[in-house]
């Protein structure tokens, strides 16, 4: 009965370090997600401000000297 108690013991407590892990890795994708979404609005801003710059360039008369 004391075995049995023991090993009822242990395995509650190796379930709560699994418990734990399983919270951090789901925390962890949770961040990375994030940082994903981040990083894909800053590209797409970082584009939109190119693209805005490319039109201003070609739509500046070039200076020529003659």
């Amino acid at each position: 009965m004391y075995l049995l108690l023991l090993l009822l013991g242990t395995e509650t407590e190796l379930l709560e370090v699994q418990l734990t892990f399983l919270k951090e890795s789901s925390h962890i994708r949770r961040q990375r997600e994030l940082s994903r979404r981040v990083t894909s609005r800053l590209f797409a801003a970082w584009d939109r401000l190119a693209a805005i710059e490319q039109a201003k360039l070609e739509s500046t008369p070039t200076a020529t000297c003659s």
